[in-house]
């Protein structure tokens, strides 16, 4: 099974399901795949569209039509059978081992991270898109070579090089290789290779804020300390970005996303905690400065 969210299945869906036809006319699905008594079968399965189910164990719940919660890892999968769950994109890579063989593969990227990466830019960029390039491409190329460089030439604030759930990197740590290891001792993760990038004139409090409204929204409520404290995090947020909040509350903020982290099933509490402690780390002064001028200085 392909699984797929339902916010992807207008055009990744259809070119998914073109693609697994395609393989089915030319005898490479279905029934005794070219003469070799070996049977395969491919579907697509669209979610109900939580954000959660990316994580192997609520997929497999989703799948069975439960409510898409993690749960702790179990000796039988979907169905009661045994189950592998990957990521199609470290899939992907399988028939390109066997086709250059390991030692070839293993010579693009980095020692510790080999081979290629899809990474989504967004955001701030004149060319925003999919790149495929090479682990431990560096930030800044990625970012003014293959994506051209900042919008409208304004300067480079910030980039979660991983998705939101990623810590965020200033604009003076985007040295970074994009592999797995470095992006550790820069304090954030690679994710899912998701690079947002942000310029000059964004408001990191109401990045902040936007990001911890998605994960209220999509938190399964299953773990008390994730489904509690990203609500109250949000409600601090507002106050502050409506020009109703104090001083003390910067300091409640960094205090509600300490206690988030390490007390989750998942991940998804942690992602929230630690992008807003990444925030306040490097951008506190502007959380300041919408508490004293109650107000958004950026307009």
């Amino acid at each position: 099974f392909i699984y797929l969210r339902p916010e992807y299945s207008e055009r990744s869906g259809k070119t998914l399901g073109r693609a697994i036809e395609e393989a089915y006319n030319n005898g490479f699905l279905g029934e005794n795949i070219l003469g070799m008594l070996f049977d395969f079968d491919l579907h697509i399965h669209i979610g109900g569209g939580s954000y959660v189910c990316g994580e192997e164990t609520a997929l497999i719940e989703s799948m069975e039509g439960g409510i898409g919660r993690p749960r702790l890892p179990l000796n039988r999968g979907l169905w009661n059978q045994p189950t592998l769950v990957n990521n199609v994109e470290t899939l992907s890579n399988i028939p390109i081992i066997i086709n250059i063989g390991a030692e070839s593969f293993a010579s693009i990227g980095t020692p510790e991270s080999p081979g290629t990466k899809l990474f989504s830019i967004s955001g701030c960029v004149k060319k925003p898109g999919i790149y495929e390039l090479p682990m431990g491409t560096h930030l800044r190329d990625m970012i003014f070579y293959h994506a051209g460089g900042i919008r409208d030439d304004r300067a480079l604030k910030a980039v979660f090089p991983g998705g939101i759930s990623t810590p965020i990197l200033p604009a003076r740590e985007i040295d970074s290789p994009m592999d797995y290891s470095s992006l550790q001792k820069y304090g954030s993760k690679l994710g899912s290779g998701a690079v947002l990038v942000l310029d000059e004139d964004v408001c990191m409090v109401k990045v902040a804020l936007r990001a911890m409204e998605f994960f209220e929204r999509e938190s399964c409520g299953k773990c008390t300390p994730c489904r509690e404290g990203i609500a109250w995090l949000r409600k601090i947020l507002k106050r502050i970005e409506h020009g109703d909040a104090d001083n003390k509350d910067v300091k409640l903020l960094m205090d509600v996303a300490k206690n988030i982290c390490g007390k989750s099933f998942c991940d998804l509490g942690d992602g929230a905690a630690l992008m807003l402690m990444s925030i306040l780390k490097h951008f506190k002064d502007e959380f300041i400065k919408h508490i004293d001028k109650k107000r958004c200085p950026f307009g």
